[in-house]
């Protein structure tokens, strides 16, 4: 009885805080000039209110913004607009609030430091950001944004509503030495001009002196022309399509918000005072997800991204080399499917986020085995995966069930299981069916 009068307070108390959070949110939205909220969901990524903006303003945002046409359909006509990420380009100075609700997934990273003094360049000099923050215990269990955390880098807060867990801020100073994958795409794109022109600008030279630097590797001789076909295809100046150009970095840099801060935080967790880490991972695109650990961590040696896609080699190139100098090895990427991965080099975490299910089941153990061996002693191997359900469309045929996963990883011994938007422990019970990140270590 004690126990379930327990679980009713718990659940009034949360949705006392989640309707309070909710109003507060309505009140300082209801300030007179452009306002903007940012939530996490996809289907309301930066609701934005562009009423008061002049005409002049909403087509530079509209220049800026190439891919608005699909949308930004009515920009014009409606007062609320959805962009599909919250590192969309939004005319600068040109809100006096930017709010960001509790909903998304805030790690104290750098990604989100990026993030911050990114969307902060949106807001008037006399601006304000308004932005969430957790208690101490709660930010230090779930690795959430903390008042002194934002402190630190944002300043002093002007205002805080401590019912709900708001602050507002004055926008942070720039911080031009900021090593950010979130920082390099926003000032990048930020730039506004001929964005593909600027991506594209000499990109077969770019790709042919990574190659020779042993940076990006073909292992098989024929990949080459098979590469420099399809690429001369892909951003042939007359077939490119500025839209999927943007979805590209959406759908690629979207999960680095999450991934990052739980990465991070099993380098602190299974890696106490260890450097020089060496993590491949696999399937991991154009390799953010790896750059954005080094750059928040400090502590990576060197890493190896294995991906089977051409189109993943230049996003790659461009972002490594904003931050590294010609000829530095620490980031590599080999064009590879990971059963076909030899995992030759030894290396102290092997990651598979949401990547292992596009490994044929005939050859996944073989796969998982060579990864295994190639760990030292203390080693991780990391798997995220969405659990299979009806609520999946998307490759529902080639996903795991629960037990699926558990029986292959099981083979290497303990799983621990995370949540996948906090940094909580969970056990099986509690892990079941959601999408978490299993990790085995290597005794």
């Amino acid at each position: 009885m004690i126990e379930l009068l327990r679980i009713i307070v718990n659940k009034l108390r949360k949705q006392h805080n989640r309707f309070s959070a909710r109003g507060e949110l309505k009140r300082l939205c209801s300030y007179t000039g452009p306002t903007a909220c940012v939530f996490e969901r996809a289907e309301e990524s930066l609701v934005t209110n562009f009423s008061a903006l002049s005409a002049a303003e909403k087509e530079t945002l509209l220049r800026l913004c190439p891919m608005s046409k699909s949308l930004l359909p009515d920009l014009y006509a409606a007062e609320r607009e959805n962009f599909r990420f919250y590192l969309s380009p939004v005319v600068p100075h040109s809100l006096n609030r930017l709010v960001f609700s509790r909903g998304i997934t805030s790690f104290r990273t750098n990604w989100w430091k990026g993030v911050l003094h990114a969307q902060g360049n949106t807001v008037c000099s006399d601006g304000v950001m308004t932005l969430p923050f957790w208690d101490e215990r709660s930010a230090k269990d779930k690795g959430r944004w903390s008042l002194e955390w934002l402190s630190s880098f944002m300043g002093e807060p002007v205002a805080v509503y401590a019912e709900s867990g708001y602050a507002d801020f004055n926008p942070p100073v720039p911080a031009p030495d900021l090593r950010s994958v979130a920082a390099w795409y926003a000032e990048w794109i930020g730039e506004g001009g001929d964005l593909p022109h600027l991506f594209l600008n000499g990109y077969s030279g770019v790709i042919d002196t990574a190659i020779a630097q042993d940076i990006v590797c073909l292992p098989a001789q024929s990949q080459h022309a098979d590469m420099t076909v399809h690429l001369e295809k892909l951003y042939a100046p007359e077939r490119f399509d500025t839209e999927r150009f943007f979805d590209y970095f959406d759908y690629n840099l979207r999960p680095v918000a999450s991934r990052s801060g739980l990465l991070s935080h099993f380098v602190k967790t299974y890696f106490p005072g260890r450097q020089d880490l060496r993590i491949v991972d696999c399937g991991g695109g154009a390799g953010f997800n790896l750059m954005e650990l080094d750059f928040d961590s400090g502590r990576i040696g060197r890493t190896l991204n294995v991906d089977v896609s051409f189109n993943n080699i230049l996003p790659f190139l461009r972002c490594r080399n904003a931050f590294f100098k010609a000829g530095d090895t620490r980031h590599r990427m080999r064009i590879e499917a990971a059963q076909d991965h030899a995992f030759a080099e030894e290396c102290d975490a092997v990651l598979f986020l949401t990547s292992l299910l596009y490994v044929p089941r005939e050859l996944l153990e073989a796969t998982l085995d060579r990864a295994w061996e190639s760990l030292s002693p203390g080693g991780m191997l990391v798997v995220l995966e969405h659990a299979k359900s009806p609520s999946f469309t998307r490759d529902s045929h080639c996903m795991f069930t629960v037990d699926e996963l558990d029986g292959v990883l099981g083979r290497y011994g303990r799983i621990d299981r995370w949540h996948c938007q906090a940094t909580l422990p969970l056990t099986a019970e509690q892990a079941h069916g959601k999408t978490v990140y299993r990790v085995v270590v290597k005794g």
